[in-house]
């Protein structure tokens, strides 16, 4: 706050008069004063005011600019006025103690005491013991109201009460000094301390009167200057900009050259600048900024930019804010200007710029994570993702203020989606939803991550991964509805709803998101969100083959489409029309529409689609030459994609169908020039041979259906090629070259072309495609119409193996005992006993699966990877077992005989866990380092065992009492996983260590075991409760019973164990009784008689209770 400093005050026994500093003397209230913006302004503390951001797809929104100030909110410094001073003149002072010295008569006692009480205050004031100077003076006026010196205990009693800032104490007594001596000559000092005290309250109303009351009475005091400074001031918090900025310039004609002209010069500026007198406000701080010596020149750089940001003249608040942050470097205003020219650089779209700024403003703590989101709006805007979430990241361990950290999740959540992480950007969308469910943009965020699932599940293929991904998308449907039921983005909402149901397909499927996009086009608040909505209902129809719904749902959406070269957003439309245009043998408009798309689009996503439309519709249109052109550009933009040979086939089969069979042989001439890997290469083939036959050339028919044959064996259509072929040679008057090929296609193909491996490749394929009742009954009957196949060992195990991919293992073991019964030396014996071992395991008959995997590890058939996994389960089993010897047995064996096995680190983990359990504690620790050494091995450490690695290598520490090596083992699992979930359990050996020590650290074990107890992981778990109560028991070694009785508590009330509760109930019992409270452990021991019936402590409750009876009743 700012203070006038004291002038000096001499007082003697006759009243007091004002005199001026003496050179070099210091007034008592130095120092430095920072007067703040109006509130409301746009510079409060350290604060950054920042709007609502929502998404964030293009430029954002507006933001106010922010300013960095001392913690006060004055707009600018000053050098304090002079206040009433604390020192005596000396012959004054020796007046005041001769006349103490001399011996009073009892009359004159009281007298004497009151002016002792002068006399200490005074001189406290003097040493600026301000509490003692203000109680004294205030004792001197209550016992001697009318003394003579009353006027200057009053008036230093004020003083006193300000420094001890008490100012409404102070104002009232400085007030009272005003009204009961009216011609003082300190009056004018006094009003201005009185109005200088309601500042210093904020009480503005009251400030205001008092200053101009001064003002007025006292035209020549010495803090004139301060008065008007201060009064002008007063008024900006109120806002009444008009009238302070008369008072500041009125100050400015009075003192042209005072030592306040510059603070008075700023806050004329910023009157200026509140008033819309923006151009003054702007000479005026260009005027401070030019003035280095003027102390205000980085503040009216910070304030030149606030001025040009909000006049949305972005370069010219860059600019300041840059010479700003350029010129004053250690400018406390420098970080906030450094930030302000981020944003301004952002408004110019000036990203690079902008990254630069908020590079340089994130040095400070405070505005570090909205300089790194900021930076990572401007590098999402630069479309460089992976650094944008990077900066996201930063941003987000910044400590962000709530709102600021919804933005950057949000924004780290959009710059995933843009970069084309669906899966990545849902989830964190969904973490926005969950962390802030009451921000007003919750249904916005909860709709990106619905679309972001959308998208995700086009880009899958696989059946049972897309399926998950689409029962995601139900869900987050579902809570939209359930959550959001009157958000302003429900018809958005519907319109996902509908895409979710035309991606799972099926009739049921596709009606009911019919009605979902006609509700979207009904309800829709605009005309593009209808416009979406007929889209999407016009591709149902096209995926209902209703290509007249098509046509009438695009209508309105193809009478808005321009005929220009510009794109729009409902382009595609005019390639789905098209396409029913071409289906309802609409020619023309087919064509037309084809057209109109590329000409906006001559390369766009959907060209394909429309060069295919357009090629088929001018062939039909008999536009031949036009149709070719369109296939030729088909041909030029497809590259490999299947659209091409999709589209030559059916004017393929449309030219045959019209008999033109020279252009029908020409067009599957195409498909064959492929080449024989393309899967339309067989159908060229085949389809030339039927157009050379329809057109009587027999023998290049036969040639060409025999080359189906011969590079399609397995096709399809080889059966018929072969066929065809020897018709062909009977057509042609060969006889004999018929008869042959009749025998070949009869050997080849008997029962109508399918062989044993055409059927066996269809069961495969079937079992491929998870349709695992068709596969298995595809399966059986080959094995029936095949039962001397060479392979049949291999389809049984094949089969079975299907069962087994479909978690069918019921069946599968089936298959597998079929197998060992029927093909004992089969080479997948080994496999099937391996997967009827599994099955052993997994239904708990571990005597038979240990058997079985011995069994399977000792064989000498079947590969490695099946013996090394038999012995991996057999390790696992005598784990669970707790059998140490057989762990050890078995980790060695699969060590030894498979170094390089993909278990090994897990088996050595085992190792050392049995090495640990055998007290061969050397191994123990050897296996565990080992271990431990793979930090860098993601497999390794990634594993749910990894972690406990580090439990079991501190609980060798322990027991062999290396408690330094405990300790340090502890340290360094915290310091390299500090998030484990098995933390607390190391915390829980080192808690145990530090109480075995020789001498033990109870504070260290203490620590330990409340570390354990708050853990997030650990809390209520057994390893916590059994932490308290050997916490409770280390207040109990140190005789600390009520401490200790407080914890064995504790341990009853909080935990669930009821062979811990037994304990720390007994022990609790112990406390009480050392407390000699009879009563109580009587109580205590009845209670865990009740409670905990069957334990052992029970017993021993019983044998004491007797005893403690007696004493409770004595």
């Amino acid at each position: 706050m700012c203070r006038a400093t004291d002038t000096a005050l001499i007082l003697g026994q006759n009243g007091h008069q004002l005199i001026k500093h003496k050179p070099g003397e210091t007034p008592f209230s130095p120092g430095l004063c920072l007067m703040g913006l109006p509130r409301g302004g746009y510079h409060v503390g350290g604060d950054r005011l920042r709007g609502e951001t929502g998404r964030q797809w293009a430029a954002p929104e507006n933001r106010s600019c922010v300013r960095a100030s001392a913690p006060s909110n004055r707009p600018f410094m000053c050098h304090p006025p002079p206040r009433l001073a604390s020192k005596l003149t000396l012959a004054m002072l020796v007046a005041v103690l001769a006349s103490s010295a001399t011996l009073a008569p009892r009359s004159v006692f009281a007298q004497a005491t009151a002016d002792d009480e002068y006399r200490l205050g005074l001189g406290h004031y003097k040493q600026k013991r301000w509490p003692l100077a203000a109680e004294h003076l205030r004792a001197y006026i209550k016992a001697r109201p009318k003394g003579s010196k009353v006027a200057s205990a009053r008036l230093l009693l004020g003083v006193s009460l300000t420094h001890l800032k008490k100012y409404t104490e102070a104002r009232s007594e400085l007030r009272r000094f005003v009204v009961d001596f009216p011609k003082d000559p300190n009056r004018p000092e006094a009003l201005f301390r009185v109005a200088e005290c309601s500042y210093l309250l904020e009480d503005w109303a009251t400030a205001t009167t008092g200053l101009k009351t001064y003002l007025k009475d006292s035209p020549k005091h010495p803090l004139r200057d301060w008065g008007q400074f201060y009064l002008g001031d007063t008024l900006v918090q109120q806002k009444k900009f008009t009238e302070a900025r008369a008072i500041y310039r009125s100050s400015l004609a009075e003192f042209p050259k005072g030592s306040l002209v510059n603070e008075i010069r700023f806050g004329l500026g910023v009157c200026c600048e509140r008033g819309g007198q923006t151009d003054e406000a702007r000479k005026i701080y260009n005027r401070l900024a030019a003035d280095k010596t003027s102390r205000h020149a980085d503040k009216a750089l910070s304030q030149l930019g606030s001025l040009e940001f909000n006049a949305r003249r972005f370069a010219e608040a860059a600019a300041a804010w840059n010479r700003l942050a350029r010129t004053y470097p250690r400018s406390p205003e420098a970080p906030a200007a450094q930030l302000n020219a981020g944003y301004a650089h952002f408004q110019l779209q000036q990203y690079a710029e902008a990254i630069t700024s908020f590079q340089a403003a994130r040095l400070r703590t405070d505005q570090a994570a909205e300089a790194d989101y900021w930076r990572g709006v401007s590098l999402k805007a630069l479309d460089r993702t992976d650094e944008a979430i990077k900066a996201f990241r930063q941003a987000g361990t910044g400590k962000p203020g709530k709102n600021l950290a919804r933005d950057i999740q949000f924004q780290w959540a959009d710059t995933e989606f843009r970069a084309g992480r669906y899966s990545l950007a849902a989830s964190r969308f969904q973490d926005v939803v969950t962390r802030w469910p009451r921000h007003p943009a919750a249904d916005q965020g909860l709709l990106f991550a619905t679309e972001a699932m959308l998208l995700a599940a086009e880009d899958i293929s696989e059946p049972a991964p897309r399926q998950r991904t689409l029962d995601q998308v139900q869900k987050l449907i579902d809570r939209f509805e359930r959550e959001y039921p009157k958000s302003q983005l429900a018809t958005r909402h519907r319109l996902q709803a509908g895409r979710l149901k035309v991606a799972r397909g099926g009739d049921t499927n596709l009606k009911a998101a019919q009605t979902l996009f006609r509700t979207a086009i009904a309800q829709g608040g605009s005309e593009t969100i209808r416009n979406r909505a007929r889209y999407q209902l016009a591709r149902v129809g096209s995926r209902l083959g209703n290509d007249r719904m098509v046509l009438d749902t695009l209508r309105p959406i193809l009478t808005s489409i321009k005929d220009s070269n510009q794109p729009g957003e409902f382009d595609d439309a005019l390639v789905l029309a098209a396409s029913s245009f071409l289906a309802d043998k609409q020619h023309k408009p087919a064509a037309d529409s084809a057209a109109k798309y590329l000409k906006k689009h001559p390369r766009g996503p959907l060209s394909s689609d429309a060069l295919a439309v357009l090629a088929e519709s001018k062939q039909r249109q008999g536009q031949l030459a036009s149709s070719d052109l369109a296939l030729t550009r088909l041909a030029n933009l497809s590259g490999t994609k299947p659209i091409y040979a999709q589209t030559v086939r059916r004017m393929a089969e449309s030219s045959y169908a019209e008999k033109n069979y020279q252009r029908s042989d020409r067009l599957f001439g195409n498909l064959v020039a492929l080449g024989p890997r393309s899967p339309f290469h067989a159908a060229g083939l085949s389809g030339r041979g039927w157009s050379l036959f329809e057109s009587k050339k027999y023998s290049e028919a036969a040639s060409i259906f025999g080359r189906v044959v011969m590079v399609h064996p397995k096709d399809k259509l080889a059966a018929e090629a072969a066929y065809k072929a020897a018709e062909c040679y009977e057509k042609a008057d060969e006889p004999e070259k018929a008869a042959e090929a009749y025998r070949v296609a009869t050997k080849a193909y008997p029962d109508s072309s399918f062989a044993f491996l055409a059927a066996r490749r269809a069961a495969r394929l079937l079992a491929l495609d998870k349709k695992t009742p068709q596969a298995d009954a595809a399966y059986k009957a080959l094995l029936k119409q095949f039962p001397k196949a060479k392979d049949r060992d291999g389809l049984i195990f094949e089969w079975a193996g299907m069962h087994a991919d479909a978690d069918d293992f019921k069946k599968a073991d089936v298959l597998y005992r079929q197998l060992i019964r029927e093909y004992p030396r089969s080479r997948h014996v080994t496999a099937a006993r391996f997967s009827l071992a599994e099955s052993d395991l997994l239904a708990g008959r571990l005597a038979q699966a240990r058997t079985a995997f011995l069994q399977v590890a000792r064989s000498q058939a079947g590969d490695d990877e099946v013996r090394q996994d038999a012995l991996f389960r057999l390790v696992g089993i005598a784990t669970e077992a707790k059998q140490w010897e057989q762990v050890r047995e078995h980790g060695k064996a699969l060590r030894t005989r498979f170094p390089q096995s993909r278990h090994g680190w897990e088996v050595r983990f085992q190792l050392g866990q049995a090495a640990l359990h055998l007290r061969d504690y050397q191994t123990a620790q050897a296996e565990l380092n080992a271990v431990l050494g793979q930090a860098r091995n993601e497999q390794v450490t990634g594993a749910s065992w990894f972690d406990e690695a580090w439990v079991l290598l501190a609980e060798t520490r322990l027991r062999t009492r290396d408690y330094q090596g405990l300790a340090r083992t502890v340290s360094d699992f915290r310091r390299a996983r500090p998030r484990s979930k098995v933390l607390y359990k190391a915390d829980e050996v080192l808690g145990r260590g530090m109480l075995k020590k020789p001498r033990p650290d109870f504070p260290a074990a203490r620590e330990a075991f409340g570390r354990v107890i708050s853990s997030t992981e650990g809390r209520k778990t057994k390893t916590a409760a059994r932490s308290h109560l050997q916490m409770a028991d280390s207040f109990y070694i140190q005789k600390n019973f009520r401490e200790a009785k407080k914890q064995f508590l504790a341990v009853e009330i909080l935990y669930n164990f009821s062979d811990i509760q037994a304990p720390a109930l007994f022990q609790a019992a112990a406390c009480q009784e050392q407390l000699r409270e009879f009563a109580e452990a009587v109580k205590t021991l009845e209670m865990l008689i009740r409670k905990h019936p069957d334990s052992s402590f029970t017993a021993m409750a019983k044998k004491r209770l007797p005893r403690l009876r007696r004493l409770a009743g004595s």
